[in-house]
Formats: C-alpha cells, structure tokens, sequence
C-alpha cells in the first residue's frame, strides 16, 4: 500500500509542478497555479491518508485557502526582483498552509523538518538557478513531494 501512495505523491508532485510553472508562464492563466496548486497538494492529503482520514473537510480547505494566499504573493513590490528573503518567507508561508492539518496529525516534528527542507529548497533553486523552468517546477514539486512527512 505504502507504495502506491508513494508513486501517487510523485505522480501528483510532478502535476503539481506542470501547474506551477504554467502559473507563471506568459499566455496562461496565474489561477492555473494559485488554484490548482492547492487543489492537488489538498488531494494529495486526501489520498495519502487513505484509508485512514484524520483529516476533516474543514481543516483540507483550511489548508487550500492559506496555500492559495501564498501563492498569490512573493512578498515584494509589483516590479522589484525577488532576493533570497522574498523566497525564505514563501517557503516558510507554504509550510504554515500545513499547520491546521499538523493540528490534527500531532506530528511537530514532520511539520519542523518539511518547513526546514521545503523553505530550504525554495530558496536554494530560486537563487542558484537563472532557468525559470526549473525554479517554478522545482517550487511546485516540492510543495507536494513533501507531505508525507507529515504523517
């Protein structure tokens, strides 16, 4: 069982970067990655809590509204390029999208370590990468490529 989860985690991961990037690309719609973004990383909760669902309707769209606002902002003014900050504070605004899932699941020390490793990315690729393409597939990966330390 443990892995079909696993390869519909990557499989939606991979999703979920396909729309982050798509997000961001010109001719696209920015909703492709502010609300498709949180629908599958939601779903993706859903699915790998399967068949046990601690997780209740309203703490999953709890989730999906905080990972939506994060998404709409990069913590800057319209016009300034990003620095290394601007992403610390979206890694770290992803990562708390988590905390009323983390409310229930009890587990502080998966929320600690997907907040360090998820922030830590987000920051690493924004910054040493100049290729968009990898950056925002990166970013959007990573989001869901990490739930499972939740749990």
């Amino acid at each position: 069982m443990w892995q079909v989860k696993l390869l519909s985690v990557l499989g939606l991961s991979f999703l979920n970067a396909i729309l982050y990037r798509l997000g961001g690309e010109k001719g696209y719609n920015t909703k492709l990655r502010d609300l498709g973004v949180p629908l599958i990383t939601t779903a993706t909760f859903v699915v790998y809590s399967y068949p046990f669902f601690p997780l209740s309707i309203g703490m999953l769209l709890l989730h999906f509204g905080l990972l939506f606002a994060s998404l709409t902002t990069y913590f800057k003014k319209k016009g300034e390029d990003a620095h290394w900050w601007n992403w610390l504070l979206c890694g770290i605004a992803y990562s708390l999208s988590a905390l009323p899932i983390t409310f229930i699941l009890h587990n502080w020390i998966g929320f600690g370590l997907r907040t360090v490793i998820l922030t830590g990315i987000v920051v690493a690729v924004s910054e040493l990468s100049d290729n968009v393409w990898v950056e925002e597939c990166s970013r959007g990966f990573i989001i869901t490529a990490t739930i499972p330390l939740l749990f």
